[in-house]
């Protein structure tokens, strides 16, 4: 997801793991997705736990896995 917005002016702060943007990039980016309206001033303080856990890609709906799967295969 957040690494979508590599040179778009949007980025994700690696030590606090807070979206960071310009106001016109991200004014510019809610014109195209009113949903990412959200993302200002979101933190995602588990994001290094959900890399290890689902991967550093992205679910695309191919080879994607439920989060019950994703704990049953850690548990076993």
């Amino acid at each position: 997801m957040l690494k979508d917005y590599v040179n778009s002016g949007i980025g994700l702060n690696n030590t606090t793991y807070h979206i960071d943007a310009l106001p016109k990039f991200l004014a510019a980016h809610i014109k195209v997705d009113p949903t990412a309206r959200i993302l200002k001033n979101k933190n995602f303080p588990f994001y290094t736990d959900w890399i290890e856990i689902f991967g550093n890609v992205r679910a695309t709906g191919h080879d994607s896995q439920h989060f019950v799967d994703v704990v049953q295969e850690v548990l076993n």
